[in-house]
């Protein structure tokens, strides 16, 4: 009856209403959820929202009026209030609420904008303070990481092993000694004998004979134990090492370690370390300086200069017979103090020549210092620094007296020679033959001599002494290489002749016989004479050169090119002179001797140069050549066409012809030029330049006929088709006449098919060709076949993958948004190539990166400085971004290069305007601006 009675009151409460606010399991941490029906309906009746619903849709329990609830300390929070109170409790939410929350907002908002730059400064300020108080690990160690990029290899090489010094307690290994019998057993088990027995050899091994035992080894413990106690008293002698007993310590490797090692004057376990270790070094031998030393400058680097002074002051008493301990201790003593201890030192140790150089350096006033070095040379008198340092504080009259002395006491060469400076020629001479009797294998003193006779004009003398010398000297105590070493040392003392006597005289020792070699080498001295910038000596040799070797018109022409280069005109002109009466015949000497004397202004002396060349070299094509380009620069355009049509029949050559044609085309003898081209091509059809010049003069016809006629027209068009024709049939492997036919084809007969035609003609007959592929590729694009084009440029690209010409065209006919993609896979081919180089800088100088477009040109001109086109954008780029420096630097260095490639550079370099019959009138920076203006703005 109770179970039922327990059960219906269960059943009652499970079905009866649950209490207002009430969540099932929310005891379990359950949230559960509420629902509309819950909560009954959204709104009231005048529309205010209610919070005082529960989820039985009912109102919460109000308070009592009367209940003002318990405002204490003990329930108010700093963010949440009064946690258990009813303050106002049941209030609506109204607009002016909301308003009012809205202006403390904007409120708050103005106070904390008024505040924040203030805040910021503090908040960086602190930030600033906290990193300078605990920096990271990183920024401590930021320089050594940097000194880390000028370590060299042998540096990391001497980085030592690292060492486990951790302060943890490791774990020792335990070795238990193992008895005797325990190896005297394990010896009998692996016994064995290496021999059988006569009765096991009898009964076949298959059984051991009675009486029998395997034989065993024996042991010598005895012997053992010896060993193990030897062993024994190896460690324990090396483990002596202590502060009170023997040491093994090499002082001065830990004095070299000491000097090596930085030792932090924080870290206490190394300076502890220190001290110990080099009081040991003193306390087994107290006479040993450098542990004194070390000791005293561990104290020094920990801070404690008193004990340092304390420490070298007794080390200075106990091992007082080192200098460096007494040089230590002045240095470690106060200025006043370290004069006393230095005079300690020289009176301990007179006979140390550093001691007195240090007691003179602490002497300030130079009569002092005299004072010094005077009692040390009494103490010293064969010391031949203190006999140096002395004569530099005196006086020349006195330094004469002193060397005198000096000399009597050290037979010294720098002695002997400062001796002679000071003395007049005639002492000096005998001072010098004093000393090259006491110093007979010193090559010092008898160029000091040959000098001597330089500086008085005695020439005669001067050679007299050198060969003297080379006949003593050579080869035991001075060799040819170091006889060129010391004409260089005359040189640059200024005394020439005195090089010049030294190589003529010892030029030619140990050489081989044979005169290509001896030229050769010869040749490579002068050159390493001129890198060394010893010009005066690279001129002695080849003039002795040129005395053994006359006829040899190489040597004449590198001894003028060192003249022209490093010396005048007037040494220029004289040693032309001469090359030109020892080799008449070479007809680059006489051209060369003409032109330095036409670029000093001396006509009519070029004039005579190149008439007596005609003498000699009646027939030479560059003489003739040479002589109607002196005329025609100089105006005298009717003398040089007299000497061209003079040349043409004597010397005829196909360069005489075309430049008959140019000058004739200079006086704008149009018809003329076109008369000589004709007799060219008819003289000399295998000549392409001849070809290219009457196709070009044709073209240029062409192109200025005004108003002609149908058959006119017909008619031009098969002369100039019959020409080319003609042209290619005799040259068909000049790419430049394949390329000139095509173009005449399309400009001047306007007929693209056969342009097209003649350029895959030219393909079939020189395939791999990357010139031809670019004419054809941009004859499709100027045709408006952008398709035909891309067709031809894969075929190109296969036929010549590293071509950078090639890739320059693929970029440019790629859109702007892709070109650098393009650029990518071109440097995967050519990254060398100065073509695609140059069309990357005028990428990026589009796209506004002007550093790296400046590197990038820069890149370009120094992979291929001949090239004129990228040069010329160097330039431009530089006029519209760089400073006036860089632009006089890319000009200066343009002017250097001369370059003689590229499209627009030959475009206007060989224009019809500008070019004349010696060559192009324009310098090579008219040219370089010229094709620069040519050139768009932004790339």
């Amino acid at each position: 009856m109770a179970q039922l009675s327990n059960y219906a009151k269960l059943k009652a409460r499970l079905e009866s209403k649950p209490p207002p606010g009430y969540v099932a399991g929310v005891g379990r941490g359950a949230s559960g959820f509420t629902t509309r029906s819950d909560i009954g309906p959204s709104t009231s009746g005048h529309g205010t929202i209610r919070d005082d619903a529960t989820p039985g849709g009912e109102p919460a329990p109000q308070a009592a009026p009367d209940d003002k609830g318990d405002y204490g300390d003990t329930h108010f929070d700093e963010f949440e209030g009064f946690t258990n109170s009813h303050l106002f409790k049941g209030q609506a939410w109204t607009d002016e609420d909301l308003a009012a929350d809205k202006v403390y907002e904007m409120v708050d908002a103005h106070m904390a904008a008024r505040r924040k730059r203030r805040r910021e400064e503090k908040e960086i300020e602190l930030l600033k303070e906290h990193r300078k108080n605990n920096p990271k690990l990183t920024a401590q160690f930021a320089d050594n990481k940097a000194a880390l990029a000028n370590m060299t290899q042998d540096d990391w090489d001497a980085i030592p092993d690292v060492g486990n010094y951790s302060i943890k307690k490791r774990k020792q290994d335990i070795w238990t000694p193992v008895p005797d019998s325990h190896h005297l057993r394990n010896i009998n088990s692996e016994g064995h004998s290496n021999a059988l027995d006569p009765r096991q050899m009898q009964y076949g091994g298959m059984a051991t004979p009675a009486g029998m035992a395997t034989p065993a080894g024996h042991a010598d413990l005895l012997a053992a134990g010896h060993a193990r106690g030897s062993v024994l008293d190896m460690s324990l002698k090396r483990a002596s090492d202590s502060v009170s007993g023997q040491t093994v310590v090499d002082p001065k490797g830990m004095m070299t370690e000491l000097q090596q090692a930085n030792i932090d004057s924080t870290d206490i376990t190394n300076i502890k370390r220190a001290r110990e270790v080099l009081k040991s070094v003193t306390n087994a031998d107290p006479t040993n300086a450098q542990g004194w030393i070390g000791r005293a400058r561990v104290e020094k680097q920990a801070g404690k200069l008193a004990a340092a002074r304390q420490i070298i002051a007794e080390g200075c008493e106990k091992a007082g017979h080192d200098e460096a301990i007494w040089i230590e201790a002045a240095n470690m003593a106060t200025p006043q103090n370290a004069k006393v201890v230095i005079a300690k030192a020289v009176a301990k140790i007179p006979g140390s020549v550093k001691l007195w150089v240090e007691a003179a350096n602490y002497e300030s006033e130079p009569a002092k210092k005299r004072v010094v070095f005077r009692k040390a040379l009494e103490a010293v008198p064969n010391s031949v620094r203190l006999w140096k340092e002395a004569v530099e504080l005196e006086t020349p009259e006195n330094a004469k007296i002193m060397l005198r002395r000096a000399v009597e006491c050290v037979n010294n060469v720098d002695l002997w020679l400062a001796l002679a400076k000071l003395e007049s020629y005639a002492n000096a001479k005998k001072v010098l033959n004093t000393a090259s009797q006491q110093n007979k294998a010193v090559p010092a003193l008898w160029i000091a001599a040959a000098q001597l006779e330089e500086s008085v004009g005695n020439g005669e003398s001067l050679e007299r002494i050198v060969r003297k010398a080379v006949k003593a000297l050579y080869p035991a105590h001075c060799d040819r290489e170091k006889w060129i070493r010391e004409a260089e040392r005359s040189e640059r003392s200024n005394y020439p002749l005195v090089s010049k006597a030294i190589i003529f005289n010892a030029i030619h020792l140990g050489l081989d016989d044979d005169a290509t070699t001896k030229k050769r080498t010869y040749v490579d001295d002068a050159q390493t004479c001129i890198n060394n910038k010893m010009y005066q000596t690279a001129r002695a040799i080849y003039a002795y050169a040129l005395q053994q070797y006359p006829k040899k018109k190489s040597l004449w022409f590198k001894a003028a090119m060192l003249e022209k280069e490093y010396f005048g005109f007037p040494e220029t002109d004289a040693i032309l002179a001469e090359a030109v009466k020892a080799c008449p015949e070479a007809d680059y000497l006489w051209l060369m001797h003409a032109k330095e004397k036409w670029l000093n202004g001396n006509v009519q002396e070029a004039r005579d140069v190149l008439t007596q060349a005609f003498t000699h070299n009646e027939n030479s094509e560059q003489i003739w050549v040479a002589a109607a380009t002196l005329e025609a620069e100089n105006g005298f355009t009717d003398r040089a066409a007299k000497i061209l049509e003079t040349a043409r029949e004597r010397a005829a050559t196909p360069r005489i012809w075309m430049k008959s044609a140019k000058l004739e085309r200079q006086l704008g003898n149009r018809q003329a030029e076109r008369k000589i081209l004709g007799e060219g091509v008819k003289k000399w059809p295998g000549n392409a330049k001849l070809w290219l010049m009457l196709l070009q003069w044709e073209e240029y016809k062409a192109l200025r006929e005004k108003n002609p006629s149908p058959e006119e027209v017909k008619t031009m068009r098969a002369n100039i088709t019959a020409l080319y024709t003609a042209a290619v049939k005799g040259n068909a492997d000049s790419v430049p006449l394949w390329i000139a036919a095509s173009h005449i084809q399309e400009v001047v007969c306007k007929d693209v098919v056969k342009a097209r035609s003649v350029l895959e003609k030219a393909r079939n007959r020189l395939p791999r060709n990357e010139d031809l592929w670019v004419a054809t590729i941009r004859l499709e694009l100027r045709d408006k076949k952008s398709s035909m084009a891309a067709q031809h440029l894969a075929k190109a690209l296969q036929e010549c993958p590293n071509s950078g010409k090639l890739w320059v065209e693929a970029i440019n006919m790629e859109p702007h948004a892709s070109r650098r993609a393009k650029g990518v896979q071109a440097l995967k081919k050519c990254d060398k190539d100065a073509y695609v180089i140059t069309c990357l800088a005028k990428i990026f100088w589009a796209e506004r990166k002007l550093d790296t477009a400046r590197k990038w040109f820069h890149r370009a001109v120094s992979l291929k400085a001949d090239y004129g086109d990228a040069w010329a954008l160097y330039y431009r780029f530089e006029v519209n971004h760089g400073t006036e420096e860089q632009r006089a630097e890319v000009l200066s260095q343009c002017c250097k290069a001369k370059p003689t490639q590229g499209e627009a550079w030959v475009a206007t370099s060989k224009s019809i305007d500008n070019v004349t019959m010696g060559g192009c009138k324009l310098s090579t920076e008219e040219i370089l601006k010229e094709v620069a203006r040519g050139f768009d703005i932004e790339a």
